[in-house]
C-alpha cells in the first residue's frame, strides 16, 4: 500500500510470502516507488520494525533513518537530493 500527498509519498505496507523473498521482488518494487519519488521531486517514506531483516535492504537502496521509538524506525529517501 502506498500513500501519497503533497509533501511526501509514504511505503505504508510491502510483504511478500516466503517463497517469494530473496528474489529481487522487493529490491524491484521499491526501486520503482525511488524513480516515482524521483520523478516528482519528493521524499519517500517509510517504518519499519527494529529487527526487521528488511532495513538491509533499505539501507542499501539509500534510506536514511530519520526518528525512531523502542519499536519502529521511520526512513527516508530524499529524492530532491539525487
Amino acid at each position: 500500500m502506498i500513500g501519497r500527498d503533497a509533501s511526501k509519498t509514504t511505503l505504508v505496507d510491502i510483504a511478500l510470502l516466503p517463497e517469494f523473498r530473496n528474489r529481487g521482488l522487493g529490491t524491484r518494487a521499491v526501486a520503482g516507488l525511488i524513480e516515482e519519488a524521483r520523478g516528482s521531486s519528493l521524499p519517500l517514506r517509510l517504518s519499519v520494525a527494529r529487527g526487521n531483516p528488511a532495513i538491509r535492504l533499505y539501507e542499501r537502496l539509500g534510506f536514511s533513518a530519520i526518528s525512531a521509538d523502542p519499536v519502529y524506525i521511520e526512513m527516508e529517501y530524499e529524492s530532491c537530493l539525487y
